[in-house]
């Protein structure tokens, strides 16, 4: 797990912000915001941007394949000058 800025490791750095949670077989893609990482899985608030009534989930590491940025969030990529 890679360092952001000299604070906490991903995913614990990524806590308010936006992830995308690779889950089960599947590797179904559940955006959402994280709020919550343990060493029993994470808790991810969805439906926030949807119209889907938000809610929490939480996900055992067992059911987590990846955790992600958003590929707008991805730090290293080059930004647009203005």
């Amino acid at each position: 797990m890679g360092k952001r800025e000299g604070t906490q490791p991903a995913p614990e750095a990524w806590i308010g912000r936006k992830v995308v949670i690779g889950i089960g077989t599947t590797g179904a893609r559940l955006p959402g915001v994280l709020k919550e990482v343990s060493d029993r899985g994470v808790v991810l608030q969805y439906g926030t941007e949807t119209r889907r009534d938000p809610g929490h989930v939480f996900y055992p590491w067992t059911n987590v394949q990846a955790i992600q940025l958003p590929d707008e969030e991805q730090p290293g990529q080059p930004q647009d000058a203005s």
